[in-house]
């Protein structure tokens, strides 16, 4: 698997991120936008941009749509009970396999499986003050930047991200 974290900028007009890979290098730019639904591009290092994602409003789950190219390639959706500690994703490829994703940043992570196995995890770093960190493990048979995306998308979705509850 591919390691990568995900470490969003200090000072940044939106939620912006540098996705930085083994060697902490900055290797993609997670690029969001201040609208009034929640978007992010996954751009490369010379500022091209790979994928488009963008949550959609006025529905009763809280989704995303991936595009590349102008076509969308994947959503990503909450599924199940919205309080409950332990989420569940649902993520519809439909030029593959669907993957399901569960787990909590509280706890150990977000797992995200296909019906083969593992081909992902997001985790949260605890500590850090300034900015967060992502900890994130691709398979790689698998399309680094669509799964940074769908990755993204689950910390995006998922509200306190992992924060331990206020008393």
């Amino acid at each position: 698997m591919r390691q990568y974290t995900i470490k969003g900028r200090v000072v940044s007009v939106g939620r912006d991120y540098d996705v930085l890979d083994e060697e902490e290098q900055v290797i993609y730019v997670i690029d969001g936008k201040v609208r009034f639904a929640r978007t992010f591009s996954i751009k490369d290092n010379s500022g091209t941009v790979l994928l488009n994602a963008r949550e959609k409003l006025l529905s009763l789950d809280t989704y995303y749509t991936i595009d590349r190219d102008g076509e969308t390639i994947a959503t990503v959706k909450r599924t199940g009970d919205p309080t409950s500690v332990t989420p569940k994703f649902e993520v519809d490829i439909p030029s593959q396999t669907s993957l399901k994703a569960s787990g909590s940043f509280l706890h150990s992570g977000v797992n995200i499986s296909n019906g083969e196995g593992l081909v992902g995890t997001v985790t949260r770093t605890t500590g850090t003050v300034l900015r967060e960190m992502f900890p994130v493990s691709i398979a790689d048979t698998q399309d680094q930047p669509l799964l940074l995306a769908i990755a993204m998308c689950i910390i995006e979705i998922t509200p306190g991200r992992g924060e331990a509850p206020s008393a």
